[in-house]
């Protein structure tokens, strides 16, 4: 790939990144690391790219989501907390995830949270309907149960199997697949 390609690339993708740069760093500290990563990734994604893995653009997006993901993994703190101090927490209402919820979580055949808002890269200028919408979801993500927004965010964005998910929330695989199925059918019928 030469320059003018990959300039080309990088203007088209460059909201994206930013964008995604944004919501993953949750504490302000590493927009400009991610937004580097994204570009190294468009960058890499282009060259690694091949028919078979599926459209370019959702390789591309996928591509740079996950090397960002990536760099978040390996340099940030992780803090183990006991199930039990978890369990007093979630009865005492004191918790809550602070996770963001992907534009790309499905919505079962209805398509993405991003196909009901409107893709990013889209016509800029939003009309108000766009905007209310977008803000009522966010919203509603808020109001949903910690433990559907934990279930929809390790599904939808660490793709994560309802299997490993089970494991991880020490539940059954059916009752991670009905929080996640309830959760969606909330975001649906409120928006």
């Amino acid at each position: 790939m030469n320059d003018k390609e990959y300039e080309v690339l990088r203007l088209k993708y460059d909201r994206f990144i930013r964008v995604t740069a944004i919501r993953l760093d949750i504490d302000n500290t590493m927009f400009q690391d991610l937004y580097q990563i994204g570009l190294i990734a468009l960058y890499e994604a282009q060259t690694k790219y091949n028919e078979d893995k599926g459209t370019l653009h959702t390789f591309i997006m996928r591509f740079i989501t996950y090397e960002m993901m990536d760099y978040l993994t390996i340099h940030s703190k992780t803090i183990r907390i006991p199930t039990s101090k978890l369990r007093e927490a979630k009865q005492n209402d004191k918790f809550q995830l602070k996770k963001a919820i992907s534009i790309n979580t499905p919505l079962g055949e209805d398509g993405t949270i991003e196909d009901l808002i409107g893709s990013e890269d889209e016509d800029t200028s939003m009309s108000d309907q766009d905007i209310q919408i977008r803000a009522r979801l966010r919203v509603e993500m808020d109001n949903l149960k910690p433990e559907y927004q934990k279930v929809i965010w390790m599904y939808s964005v660490l793709d994560m199997t309802f299997q490993e998910i089970a494991n991880e929330m020490n539940m059954t695989k059916e009752n991670v697949r009905q929080k996640y199925v309830k959760g969606i059918k909330i975001l649906r019928d409120k928006i």
